[in-house]
């Protein structure tokens, strides 16, 4: 038979553990519910993609969609640095590249239902909602002229 004191000192210990474990469940929920908020966790890319700008999930590649000024260049001599048909990631001008300053080179960029890879940059005035795609002539490039369009961006690393 346990003595007054005892039974006191037990009940107190039970209580301390039972407010230790309540408060260790409270901000292990808050965690939880925070990192969910997020969309840190698994499969929620749904709750991210609601938020600007839109994100998705596409097998574990977070894409982004923006919506950017995209205009046209060539590999004029007028238009570029002293190497106009070497870009900024050192490969060589052509079909299916794009220019922006934000991006990693290597990323994939779709525009108006083509896919570019970004591979150079273009002057520093130009923000990161700023696209600029190759042509081989200044005829294409002005028909292409200067469009505002919504720009999907997936990273690749």
């Amino acid at each position: 038979m346990l003595s007054n004191y005892h039974k006191i000192k037990k009940d107190w210990c039970r209580e301390k553990m039972r407010k230790f474990w309540q408060a260790f469940i409270d901000w292990a929920v808050v965690i939880v519910v925070s990192v969910w908020i997020s969309g840190v966790g698994i499969g929620m890319g749904w709750l991210v993609g609601s938020l600007w700008p839109e994100t998705r999930y596409i097998y574990e590649k977070p894409v982004n969609i923006v919506h950017g000024e995209v205009s046209a260049y060539t590999s004029s001599p007028d238009e570029t640095d002293d190497t106009p048909c070497i870009t900024a990631s050192g490969a060589v001008a052509g079909e299916g590249i794009v220019a922006t300053n934000c991006l990693e080179f290597g990323s994939r960029v779709r525009i108006a239902g083509r896919y570019y890879i970004v591979h150079d940059r273009m002057a520093r005035r130009y923000d990161c909602d700023h696209f600029d795609i190759w042509f081989p002539s200044k005829a294409e490039a002005r028909e292409f002229g200067r469009q505002f369009l919504r720009v999907k961006i997936e990273i690749i690393n």
